[in-house]
């Protein structure tokens, strides 16, 4: 079991392990370091733990919180998004630095990507649609976020990141997830998880080996 928690740190009580590369972990806030909002107690984590032996609980940044926007609803469903979220992570592990396009970035396996690309220091360019959406991916650690609702939303990424995302995690699929699979840069990786909006876009063996970019599939 770790000790206490320190400055900008919670302690959580672990209820679900993940096994893999990605040591992932779901618990809750039982105790909350000096200088950390009380109110965070009770509030659920998911995150990656350091590799060894497994503990009960254990000692993780207070950034791991997830924000009280994420209704109970979606909370409630966080063991079989955390299983999702972390496994397409562990596939497509993103670097330091990298920008980062998840779409939808509000719901299930998107939201808890846009905080786990966050924490790993990433920047997430996050895809939702409506307002409390919008408010969620930002609340999540998005540093920029556009409504994919929005006939422009391509237009807006394409001018926030002119170069493209390195990294695309789409979860929507349909002509959104087209989309954003095209938005890839050159030389980039994408990654489909879900199909929120309609099928997996088929990008073919051509349109990769021109780009150069990595087409993984995660379900």
């Amino acid at each position: 079991m770790d000790g206490e928690p320190g400055p900008d740190e919670v302690l959580v009580d672990v209820g679900l392990r993940f096994p893999g590369p990605g040591h992932g972990l779901v618990g809750t806030v039982t105790a909350v370091g000096p200088g950390v909002d009380p109110g965070l107690r009770g509030r659920p984590v998911v995150t990656r733990s350091r590799p060894g032996r497994p503990a009960v609980r254990v000692v993780v940044a207070a950034s791991a919180v997830l924000p009280e926007a994420l209704g109970p609803g979606q909370a409630a469903a966080l063991v079989d998004d955390a299983a999702t979220a972390l496994r397409v992570l562990a596939g497509t592990p993103v670097r330091a630095g990298e920008d980062v396009l998840v779409v939808p970035a509000a719901d299930g396996p998107g939201a808890l990507l846009v905080r786990l690309v966050t924490d790993a220091g990433a920047r997430v360019v996050a895809a939702a649609h409506g307002a409390h959406a919008m408010r969620l991916a930002r609340e999540l650690g998005a540093v920029h976020v556009v409504d994919h609702g929005n006939r422009g939303w391509v237009t807006q990424v394409h001018e926030l990141l002119p170069r493209g995302p390195a990294v695309v995690f789409d979860g929507a699929g349909g002509l959104v997830g087209r989309a954003a699979a095209w938005l890839v840069a050159q030389g980039g990786r994408y990654t489909s998880y879900g199909t929120a909006l309609g099928p997996a876009p088929d990008l073919g063996p051509c349109e990769p080996r021109a780009r150069g970019i990595t087409v993984t599939t995660s379900w």
